[in-house]
């Protein structure tokens, strides 16, 4: 597992870092290493969110966490823990209409044309 510090002082980076990371292991089909590096991005961003809780970016941030970790726990076979952290990003965007991207940089492409 390759292991990062802050990427240039940037917490958010580094979790967007992080996830390029889960995604490249997700294609490898290390599923575990990939949930890994998932899950360490949900830890900064759970910390970010919780720092602005009214900055939308930072949810949006928090809640593509949960559809990652959610993709890994549907494709290991634990659709219980899978459903719950669905849930988890339904919550955090306030309405069940929302596409769920199925990719990381799926996300931060469609955030980016929203600037």
């Amino acid at each position: 597992m390759l292991e990062f510090q802050v990427v240039g002082n940037n917490p958010w980076l580094t979790s967007w870092a992080k996830d390029l990371v889960g995604d490249a292991l997700y294609d490898q089909g290390d599923l575990v290493g990939a949930l890994e590096s998932y899950r360490d991005s949900l830890g900064i961003r759970e910390k970010l969110a919780s720092q602005d809780p009214e900055n939308a970016g930072r949810q949006h941030d928090l809640s593509v966490s949960y559809d990652n970790i959610g993709n890994i726990l549907k494709d290991q076979g634990d659709l219980v823990r899978a459903l719950e952290s669905y849930r988890d990003s339904l919550a955090i965007r306030g309405e069940a209409g929302q596409p769920r991207p199925r990719k990381s940089h799926l996300a931060k492409r469609s955030v980016g044309q929203l600037r």
